[in-house]
């Protein structure tokens, strides 16, 4: 898990480029007046294309950024932590907004979380962002504490502890990092299926955007019926999510799920709706 102090700032955002290794070169940009968002954030720039301006910095211009599109994907972040819990948007002290077409959509670990602003639509880049707020809510608010005892599991190298809530979860499905004892019906998703903290993250994300399919789901298996209880109890302090409009497969296909959680349709006027809800 990765350890940050909190930052906060109205005035200045870190511009954080791209190249062969990440993180190579990191200025500080007085852009961030008119933003949404209200505290420090950074941007990771590839070439931009189309209508830009420069970056203006202590040293000078250090390259171009797509502001229209910087505008469009703050103001998404923004309406997305507006719905989410304080304490897990609390949970987030650095944010890294990337611009570089060939890096992944999302990463996220402890408190840090990286989103891609580009070749996403507004629905899954939410998605995506949701997905990556299932690991800061996983690896950087549910903590254990260093004299319980050593479980096992570990987050790349990060020991997990009796006492971290997650670890309850984790063991649903999962022996150790690689090992899982559920049928794939105890999975929200088949990338669920690859380690406890994308089961989680996976998991996190169903649970907002898809609830009648996950209830759907978990009345049929016990496994993900323990881990939507898990949510709704541990995570969402009792609140369920309901979007009407969400129609369920016949009961034929309720052993079937999909690979990627991020990518299935979902409504995004109703997400929005339940800002102020949390």
């Amino acid at each position: 898990m990765l350890k940050r102090p909190f930052v906060f700032t109205a005035l200045l955002f870190q511009l954080l480029f791209y190249s062969a290794s990440p993180f190579v070169n990191v200025v500080n940009v007085a852009s961030a007046k008119d933003s949404p968002l209200s505290f420090l954030y950074s941007y990771a720039a590839s070439e931009a294309v189309g209508s830009t301006r420069e970056a203006q910095t202590q040293e000078g211009t250090v390259g171009d950024v797509n502001f229209e599109t910087l505008d469009w994907c703050e103001n998404l972040v923004a309406k997305t932590f507006g719905v989410l819990p304080e304490n897990q948007t609390a949970a987030v002290h650095e944010l890294t907004l990337s611009f570089d077409p060939d890096s992944r959509r999302g990463l996220a670990g402890g408190n840090r979380l990286i989103l891609r602003c580009t070749g996403m639509e507004d629905k899954e880049l939410v998605a995506v962002l949701l997905h990556e707020m299932g690991h800061i809510t996983d690896t950087g608010l549910l903590q254990g504490s260093t004299s319980s005892e050593k479980t096992s599991f570990d987050d790349r190298g990060t020991l997990v502890y009796t006492d971290d809530p997650s670890a309850d979860f984790y063991s649903i499905s999962w022996e150790n990092n690689s090992s899982f004892t559920s049928p794939e019906t105890g999975f929200i998703s088949g990338y669920a299926m690859t380690s406890p903290f994308e089961d989680f993250a996976d998991t996190y994300a169903a649970y907002i955007l898809h609830g009648p399919l996950f209830r759907f789901y978990a009345a049929r298996d016990t496994d993900l019926k323990a881990k939507y209880e898990f949510m709704k109890e541990t995570v969402f302090d009792g609140v369920e999510f309901n979007f009407e409009d969400e129609k369920l497969p016949p009961i034929r296909e309720a052993n079937v799920r999909v690979y990627d959680i991020t990518l299935k349709d979902f409504s995004l006027e109703s997400f929005w709706m339940l800002s102020g809800v949390l």
